[in-house]
């Protein structure tokens, strides 16, 4: 099929059970000021009343018989067009009118880039941030940049971060048909990371926008941020996102680093959330299966076009993002000294680690 070489966006959104929020996003999606896109809801396996939205101009249903998680869902919804951009949006997430248009003005502006990520914001009045880009420090575990900083508009200009979150987002097709779409053996959870991981390393890169936003409520489907869903996926796919992603010398250089942060993830998930069984299961399934990811991503990482090295680089990068967003969040008025890397920027922090607050934050 011809890729579309205009303007056209292809919107995805997937969905499980919340009619009234996937009420909200349609809604705003429908004042976008954007001319030229479609919308693409992925009923994942519920029993949702859509004819509705079956019948409206410019709105498709792709029901599937099961539910097949957030990386299934989408990847059937981005087979489907063959538009230029695909546009990825949870459908807790409501929309600002610009939000789409930004994201496109946002690639055009920056040709270097391939997929572009917005302001995420908490509802309810308190001017908090969800993220704002996402990040992947020496842990090994990724944060939202931003999370739950006060707005004070530090995250209003365009800048590159290491990934961004696939709950509001902008790709181009031909990323994704070039990276095969998002792994589905995540089914949820860290599967964004995966993909920015490895667009980045195949030398794509990531901009975030900061005049698209949208608000975002957050584990609207599974109801809470530490459930046992949440809290088994997320530590099963932090080790599979490692044991896949992290070249052999990378693994062993910062051995005491990852350890570290899978110690802080069990001290957050199965102590203080009381989360033993979910967080044992999670550890278990993601050891068990290691080898195996990581065997099966052999060939993706021989397609990368940058070292071990360079990755090195864009995790000391995104540390030093890491810890300037916990100072900001601990000191919200003080001004940071640590600028954001802005687009192509390379800086050189040391290898240092930020404190426990800066443990990973679930999400959906």
């Amino acid at each position: 099929m011809e890729q579309s070489t205009s303007l056209s966006v292809t919107v995805i959104i997937p969905h499980l059970k919340r009619e009234d929020l996937l009420a909200n996003c349609i809604r705003a999606l429908r004042k976008q000021d954007h001319p030229e896109f479609q919308i693409v809801i992925v009923d994942n396996g519920s029993n949702s009343r859509l004819e509705a939205y079956e019948a409206e101009d410019g709105i498709s249903v792709l029901r599937l018989p099961e539910n097949q998680g957030f990386s299934g869902a989408v990847n059937h919804g981005i087979r489907g067009g063959d538009s230029r951009y695909v546009a990825l949006l949870n459908d807790d997430c409501v929309p600002e009118p610009d939000w789409l248009s930004s994201l496109v003005g946002g690639l055009q502006r920056h040709p270097e880039a391939s997929f572009a990520g917005c302001k995420m914001t908490r509802p309810g009045g308190a001017n908090l941030l969800d993220r704002a880009g996402d990040g992947l420090g020496l842990r090994g575990i990724p944060y939202g940049i931003g999370h739950l900083e006060v707005d004070e508009g530090q995250y209003d200009r365009d800048r590159g971060p290491l990934g961004i979150c696939a709950g509001a987002a902008l790709y181009e097709r031909s990323l994704l048909t070039e990276l095969g779409g998002f792994d589905e053996s995540f089914f949820a959870y860290h599967e964004d990371m995966d993909l920015s991981l490895r667009a980045r390393m195949r030398g794509h890169r990531c901009v975030y926008v900061g005049s698209s936003v949208v608000s975002h409520v957050g584990s609207a489907t599974t109801g809470s941020p530490f459930n046992p869903f949440t809290i088994y996926y997320s530590t099963r796919n932090l080790i599979w996102l490692q044991a896949k992603n992290l070249p052999l010398s990378l693994l062993v250089r910062l051995s005491l680093h990852l350890l570290l942060g899978h110690g802080l993830w069990f001290g957050k998930m199965a102590v203080k959330e009381r989360q033993w069984i979910p967080w044992l299961k999670g550890v278990f399934v993601g050891v068990a299966g290691a080898f195996r990811v990581r065997s099966r991503g052999r060939r993706e990482r021989e397609s990368w076009v940058l070292s071990g090295q360079d990755m090195l680089s864009l995790l000391r990068d995104s540390e030093e993002e890491i810890r300037s967003s916990v100072r900001r969040k601990r000191s919200p008025r003080r001004p940071s000294t640590s600028p954001s890397p802005s687009i192509g920027d390379n800086q050189k922090a040391p290898i240092s680690v930020p404190r426990a607050e800066s443990v990973g934050d679930p999400r959906r």
